[in-house]
């Protein structure tokens, strides 16, 4: 994963609990990926705030929008980036 930090790749899903969304946005193929699962509505307006909070804080506060077993499936294919 291109993801900027000291954590390994193979750290997965710890990822999703401490890596801010603009930073994932930051990466074109993470950006993707979170387009393709969350759609354009969180990946294109930050104006609600959500690029500083993490994508299991997303989930924790909007189960309906991103639910948990939707960060697995996030958290697998942000892992198969290099």
């Amino acid at each position: 994963m291109l993801i900027k930090h000291n954590l390994p790749a193979s750290a997965g899903f710890l990822e999703l609990a401490i890596v801010p969304i603009k930073t994932l946005l930051s990466d074109t193929d993470a950006r993707a990926v979170l387009s393709r699962f969350l759609g354009s509505a969180l990946v294109m307006n930050d104006n609600n705030g959500a690029g500083d909070m993490t994508l299991e804080q997303v989930s924790a506060n909007f189960p309906d929008f991103l639910q948990p077993s939707m960060l697995v499936q996030i958290d697998n294919e942000l892992v198969k980036i290099k």
